[in-house]
């Protein structure tokens, strides 16, 4: 996804005004480049409106939207509706370097084209702030009993910092624990596609021994997850269903095997193109590293909840398939089991997707979060334990809805309208996020600038946050989100659906 684009790249450490002369010359030198993708960096100050005012006056290149700080006016854009299709379209941006990010996990992603336009990167704009509004909405109560099953018990955490480009040769670098068997970390982490909707898919099976979890949105306001499983081997995971856009992503950043069950075929495409390509292991009928329950074992009663795997079955199989199943230079997680200043108490997180409301509580006795799912204790049924989780990740993304069509609900094939569009969750560059270890919250910035690195985190001030050694689940949700501290212990997002269809 990132090397069939040619780009222009402007890097420049130089003043401002040179920065901007740079650009004008580089927008035009870029005009005739096909497909033409602009990246501009612009290190601070931010250049006001007027600067950036004579970049669209001067340059070639159409300019259909410019987003800037809240705080700046705007340039003015041509009032002309152009005859062609925008050459380029800034819409998102990056901000300043902060304190305690090492510089090489700082280089700008480029940003995929789209169907009709191709879009350039600026750092010329600030993340949005995240404002909390108290407000006297209740919560579900926070003193419902966990269930009578046992916790796994963890490893020792390590007495200092590890990461982001050296773990001890014993730590797992997804987690920031010791191993007994340090065996497991010759091979790859193994990603896995697992199911959330609808609601008769829970209890799901293998989560609990996740390293990281990340939940998003499919379509249609539901979520499905993409599992990272490393340090520990399940003996089931599932139920396993199809991949999308996000997962171009995820494998990347931990140097895994993908394992899913099928996708849109434009999604499809791109996996098997992508840089781990050679590394996707795809259910087909009869694959030997995956099977089927009976459909009368699975509660939803539906064929496309039956198909399970585990890690075992999916390394024989790249063992015998020559897939490179070697210990991959993993890096970019920073763990810290001091606790870091500046937090809040927290006991409760409520997260609203539209299709599941998921709320994390903490429990001071184990000093872990658990985990419910429209009111219910999220339960791992093969172990029969509670899901829990030492760190949770919000991660405010750009969501855009895309051109691929995900399903035919509602759709109307003479017209073109109705059905459900693929969702491209932006997990590259910068976003805000919300971080809750250890009974504390805190608002920061998280950054992912390299693509194959895991994601830092950062305070409001710049300074690193790590991530408390264990397991992390990653809450991604769109830019617009609003946010709510519903008491002085307790938060609640509502993470907007991204549009069914695309603007056209």
């Amino acid at each position: 996804m990132y090397n069939d684009i040619n780009m222009c790249r402007i890097r420049t450490e130089y003043k401002l005004l040179l920065t901007i002369t740079l650009i004008l010359l580089s927008l035009v030198a870029c005009a005739s480049v096909e497909p033409e993708e602009l990246i501009l960096e612009i290190p601070s100050p931010e250049p006001t409106a007027t600067p950036l005012q004579s970049v669209l006056e001067n340059s070639n290149v159409v300019v259909q939207q410019v987003d800037l700080p809240t705080n700046t006016a705007p340039p003015l854009l041509p009032s002309s509706t152009p005859t062609e299709a925008p050459k380029a379209v800034i819409t998102r941006v990056a901000t300043e370097v902060p304190t305690g990010v090492p510089a090489d996990l700082l280089t700008n992603f480029p940003v995929v084209e789209t169907p009709d336009v191709q879009i350039a990167i600026g750092t010329v704009t600030e993340l949005p702030t995240l404002t909390a509004v108290t407000t006297n909405t209740p919560i579900p109560a926070t003193n419902t009993p966990l269930p009578t099953v046992a916790a796994f018990n963890l490893p020792e955490p390590l007495p200092f910092q590890v990461g982001p480009d050296l773990y001890p040769a014993n730590v797992n670098p997804l987690t920031g624990l010791p191993l007994a068997d340090t065996s497991v970390l010759t091979k790859r982490p193994i990603a896995i596609k697992v199911s959330n909707a609808p609601s008769c898919v829970r209890p799901q099976e293998g989560l609990a021994k996740a390293d990281l979890v990340y939940e998003h949105y499919a379509e249609g306001g539901t979520t499905r997850y993409t599992a990272v499983f490393y340090g520990d081997q399940p003996a089931r995971v599932g139920s396993v269903r199809s991949a999308r856009l996000i997962d171009l992503e995820i494998p990347a950043m931990h140097g895994a095997i993908f394992a899913y069950s099928g996708s849109a075929e434009p999604v499809k495409i791109k996996i098997e193109e992508s840089d781990f390509g050679d590394r996707v292991i795809a259910n087909v009928p009869g694959h030997p590293a995956f099977y089927r329950k009976n459909i009368n074992e699975v509660a939803c009663g539906r064929p496309e909840h039956t198909l399970f795997t585990d890690t075992a079955s999916l390394r024989n199989y790249a063992a015998s398939n020559g897939i490179n199943d070697v210990r991959p230079n993993i890096s970019g997680l920073i763990f810290n089991p001091s606790v870091p200043a500046g937090g809040q108490p927290l006991d409760s997180f409520l997260i609203r997707y539209l299709g599941v409301t998921n709320e994390w509580r903490y429990s001071s006795t184990l000093n872990q979060y658990t985990r419910y799912s429209d009111g219910s204790q999220n339960i791992d049924l093969y172990y029969n334990v509670p899901i829990l989780a030492d760190n949770i990740v919000v991660l405010y993304a750009n969501h855009v809805t895309t051109l691929i069509l995900e399903d035919r609900v509602g759709y109307n094939p003479s017209t073109g309208t109705g059905g459900n569009y693929s969702i491209e969750a932006q997990i590259w560059g910068n976003g805000p996020l919300m971080f809750m270890r250890d009974g504390q919250i805190y608002e920061g910035t998280w950054f992912r600038s390299e693509r194959n690195a895991g994601i830092v985190l950062t305070d409001q001030n710049g300074n690193i946050l790590g991530l408390k050694p264990g397991r992390t689940w990653y809450q991604v949700v769109p830019l617009d989100s609003p946010l709510t501290k519903t008491s002085d212990r307790a938060w609640s997002i509502k993470p907007e659906r991204p549009p069914a269809q695309p603007e056209r």
